[in-house]
């Protein structure tokens, strides 16, 4: 972590590790003590990721009142959109205990892109995907019941794989927390299915044996 913390971010982990280089070459190391502000509305753009400690995000109410979006530990990041010029008019973060983090300004990161254009097509061919997987995510947890999510999200890799057996690419309780629900709910969800003779698995491996079934419980 010490050495590649933009390896950590979605964003750069694609990336040659040449490439990877150059983008570490920008990042700050800071350490922040706890209950300091390590961003605020107003501020330079920056990518902040966490090497040790923790941080947390959250917004202010009009009375003041804090409203916790999310907790940021190890290997975790905050303000990836900040880089391609998204405004924060609202979000704080705060370290909860000493925290050393890597930080990543836009101006740098720009500048970076400007020089080197085929580094800036492959990045934004990686934010694209990363946005259709998004666009994906959400359409999943649009559907209220978790059998159809995971019916439609097994469909989908045998559209992108071309085929009935494919390995999801995470682990089950990731693919729980992509689907929106959680590993226990996933975990019986699949033994339903595999009682039921629609798929079969080892490990991740998923082999789909009734398509027409999975379908069905897709629509």
């Amino acid at each position: 972590m010490e050495h590649r913390c933009v390896a950590l971010v979605p964003l750069f982990s694609h990336l040659q590790a040449g490439e990877q280089d150059r983008v570490e070459s920008l990042v700050h190391r800071r350490q922040f003590r706890k209950g300091e502000t390590v961003y605020a509305p107003g501020g330079e753009p920056v990518l902040i990721i966490v090497a040790q400690g923790k941080l947390k995000v959250y917004q202010l109410s009009e009375n003041g009142r804090e409203q916790l979006l999310r907790l940021v530990g190890p290997g975790e990041y905050v303000g990836q959109n900040a880089l391609f010029g998204a405004v924060n008019g609202s979000v704080y973060v705060d370290a909860l205990e000493d925290t050393l983090t890597c930080i990543l300004r836009r101006s740098d990161f720009t500048n970076l892109l400007l020089e080197d254009p085929r580094l800036a097509i492959r990045i934004l061919e990686i934010n694209a995907r990363i946005a259709a997987d998004l666009e994906t995510q959400s359409r999943f947890l649009l559907m209220e019941d978790v059998g159809t999510r995971l019916a439609t999200y097994f469909l989908e890799r045998c559209r992108s794989e071309g085929s009935d057996s494919f390995t999801v690419p995470m682990k089950w309780k990731e693919l729980a927390a992509y689907l929106g629900t959680t590993a226990e709910t996933l975990s019986r969800k699949l033994r339903n299915f595999e009682d039921e003779g629609v798929i079969r698995r080892k490990g991740r491996h998923v082999e789909i044996l009734d398509r027409k079934d999975l379908e069905d419980r897709a629509s």
